[in-house]
């Protein structure tokens, strides 16, 4: 037997006694088999989620393990259909679950015989690469199998990275939208092509020449100017506005990289 996060008892075997819990599989019971022979569950296990893990033997010298979802119904994820077998052995297994999702069977009769499977890792609700049951929602990150994340929120910090690009692609942290502290979101410096985890890959190296053009006009002090700016000398639409003016010169430049609009002149709004 085992225990759900939530308080309800899991029961394998052959007989059982207690109120059968209906929404599991609509009656509190499922049946599973695996082939013609002789089917027998000797070992289960309940994973954080709530997901049941059960290791048997599916006839003589064929360990058979399933994984089921909360409500009963077969974990499509893992295996075949949430099924797999295993052949070339004997004796009764024993089962294990680790943190990391792998299920480990034990077993043998005259030496040790231990398995180990690829476990499934359950769902991943906002679809950042990391199975809900690694972002445990602490607020704090602590390794990449308890990045304390909100398993529904994609990207926690909002610098531009899913939670699981950070863990899994580029080892930033999650919580902080700067994590090496270079006065650059993370999310920037992998668009530019800089390392988010090291403060002397910065995108401050990175700079660029522009084709632009210098306007200058006299602004009077205290009044109000608008720029605008224009292809054809007929059709003018703002670019800045208001520009109070100080008694002198006002002067801007404007890029005109990839920019139709080549001329630029200043009206009083």
């Amino acid at each position: 037997m085992a225990i759900h996060p939530d308080g309800k008892i899991a029961v394998v075997g052959r007989t059982s006694n207690g109120t059968l819990d209906t929404t599991f599989n609509g009656s509190g019971k499922v049946v599973t088999p695996f082939g013609t022979g002789s089917d027998i569950p000797y070992s289960i296990a309940v994973q954080n989620e709530g997901r049941i893990v059960v290791a048997g033997t599916a006839s003589s010298s064929i360990y058979g393990l399933v994984v089921y979802n909360p409500d009963g119904t077969l974990d499509s994820t893992f295996g075949s259909q949430g099924k797999v077998t295993t052949t070339g052995v004997s004796n009764e297994p024993k089962l294990a679950l680790q943190s990391d999702g792998k299920i480990v069977l034990a077993g043998g009769s005259s030496d040790f015989l231990v398995i180990r499977y690829i476990g499934t890792l359950g769902p991943d609700t906002d679809g950042d690469g990391l199975p809900d049951i690694y972002e445990t929602g602490t607020g704090t990150y602590v390794s990449p199998t308890n990045t304390g994340t909100n398993s529904n929120i994609a990207d926690t910090d909002g610098d531009g990275l899913s939670d699981g690009e950070e863990v899994n692609g580029y080892g930033s942290n999650p919580h902080i939208r700067d994590t090496d502290g270079d006065g650059f979101d993370d999310g920037f410096e992998v668009s530019t092509g800089f390392s988010p985890t090291s403060g002397a890959s910065t995108p401050d190296s990175l700079s660029s020449i522009l084709t632009a053009v210098e306007y200058r006009f006299n602004a009077a002090n205290g009044i109000s100017y608008r720029i605008e700016a224009s292809t054809d000398l007929a059709n003018w639409i703002t670019t800045e506005t208001p520009i109070i003016g100080a008694g002198g010169v006002i002067t801007r430049f404007y890029s005109i990289e990839g920019q139709p609009r080549r001329f630029f002149r200043s009206r009083r709004n």
